[in-house]
Order: structure tokens, then sequence, then C-alpha cells
């Protein structure tokens, strides 16, 4: 499979799903969308305890290999130094007290070479707030230059 195969995959997928998004919602996802800002900081920082709060007691994260983590782990990842971390394309669609969040991540860890994710996102609306619930992301690869005649 192809990088564009995915990304158009996932984005047909998307676009078949009516958006949840109404009127007057727009409060509610800046509060996502400054939930997401304190994810960053907690990487950039290596401080995890900074989003903690933010992801679900059962969140269900599905990483790149396949493998299902929790909470602990997600948080544990947020300790292993980031110097960059940039989220765009983030588009919101939300209905009652549920959100769907798409996004490209851009980040890159200490050490390590930057790197690009399609991100999928899950956040329901609990008593104590908006909380991320389940996250899956797929590794966008980066293309090789033609080699030099």
């Amino acid at each position: 499979m192809t990088d564009s195969w995915i990304r158009s995959t996932v984005m047909a997928a998307l676009l078949c799903v009516p958006s949840l998004a109404v009127a007057g919602e727009e409060e509610k996802h800046d509060v996502i969308q400054v939930a997401l800002l304190q994810i960053r900081d907690a990487a950039i920082a290596s401080k995890p305890e900074m989003a903690a709060s933010l992801f679900a007691d059962d969140l269900a994260l599905i990483s790149q290999s396949g493998k299902l983590y929790g909470k602990d782990a997600a948080l544990f990842d947020l300790r292993n130094g980031f110097e960059a971390w940039d989220n765009s394309e983030i588009i919101i669609r939300q209905g009652g007290d549920t959100a769907i969040v798409t996004l490209v991540n851009n980040r890159t860890r200490t050490g390590m070479e930057p790197a690009e994710f399609l991100v999928m996102q899950v956040w329901r609306k609990e008593d104590s707030g908006w909380r991320l619930s389940a996250q899956s992301s797929v590794r966008v690869k980066q293309k090789t230059p033609p080699a030099a005649k």
C-alpha cells in the first residue's frame, strides 16, 4: 500500500460519515483544540502529568505496529523527549457527548528524524470534561528522492 492510497482511503471513509458538528458546538471544539495543545505541551516538556487528566482511564491507543496500549503506556510515551510536535489539518466532528478528531501530527523525538502521522481520535464528554478515549495512527512514509543520474 502506498501512502497516498492510505491517505485517500482514510479521507474517503471520513467523508462518507456525515459531519456531526452543529451550530453552537464551536466552543466545545475549542475545548478539544486546547486539550490537543496541552498534550503537545506535555510531550515537549516531557511532563506527562500535564496531560494525564485528558486521557480516559479506559484509553485504547492502537500503535503503528498494531499493538493496543492503555493510559499508563500513553503517559509513559509522553515522557520520552520530543523536540517538536505540530498538529495540522485538524477536523472535529462532534455529536452529543462524542467527538471524532482527525489530524496530521508531525513530531520529532530527541535524537531521531522527524516523522508524520495520520491520527484519528475519539473523545468523550464525561462529568469532569472531554477525555481522549481512543486513538489510532499510521506513520506516513517519507518519499525517497530520485537517484541522481
